[in-house]
C-alpha cells in the first residue's frame, strides 16, 4: 500500500508545483491583460480574487488529501479523522465550484472583448470539476461513515 501512497504523494507534489507556477505567472498575466484591454476594474478585481481564492482552496484540498494518504498508510482511513478530511475536501470543492460560478460574468465580459474565446469553456469545466470532486468526496465520506459505524457496532458486539 505504501508504494501507491508514495506515487500519490509524488503526484500531489507535482500538482503543488504546477499550481504554484500558475499562481505566480499565469494569474497575474491574465489580470494585467484584463487591465490592458480595459475591462471594468471591478470585474478584474473579482476575477483576481476568485482565482486566487480557488487556488487557496486547491492547496487546502491537496493538504487534506495528503492527510488521507497518511491515514491510509496507518490503516486508519475509516476513522473520525478520515471522515473529517473527506468532509473538508467536499466542502472546499463545492466552494471552488461556487467561486467559478460567480466568476461567470467577468469571464463572459472577457470572452466578449475577444480576449480569450475559450475562457468561458474553461470556466464551465472548472465548475464541473469542482462539483464532481465534491460529489465524489461526499460519496466516499458516506462510505467511510458507514464502515466506521459498522466497526463500532462490531466492537460493541465482541
Amino acid at each position: 500500500m505504501k508504494k501507491l501512497t508514495v506515487f500519490m504523494r509524488f503526484s500531489l507534489c507535482f500538482l503543488i508545483f504546477f499550481l504554484s507556477i500558475i499562481c505566480i505567472f499565469m494569474f497575474p498575466a491574465v489580470i494585467i491583460f484584463m487591465n490592458q484591454v480595459k475591462i471594468d476594474p471591478l470585474l478584474t478585481i473579482i476575477f483576481g480574487t476568485g482565482t486566487y481564492t480557488s487556488a487557496l482552496g486547491a492547496y487546502l484540498i491537496i493538504f487534506f488529501t495528503w492527510r488521507l494518504l497518511y491515514l491510509i498508510d496507518k490503516n486508519r482511513i475509516f476513522s473520525n479523522s478520515g471522515i473529517f478530511a473527506l468532509n473538508k475536501i467536499k466542502k472546499i470543492a463545492f466552494i471552488i465550484a461556487a467561486i467559478y460560478t460567480l466568476l461567470i460574468p467577468s469571464v463572459t465580459v472577457m470572452t466578449d472583448a475577444g480576449c480569450a474565446p475559450g475562457a468561458f469553456f474553461v470556466n464551465i469545466f472548472l465548475i464541473g470539476l469542482g462539483a464532481t470532486i465534491g460529489v465524489f468526496a461526499n460519496i466516499l465520506e458516506k462510505i467511510c461513515l458507514n464502515v466506521f459505524k459498522f466497526q463500532i457496532e462490531n466492537e460493541l458486539t465482541i
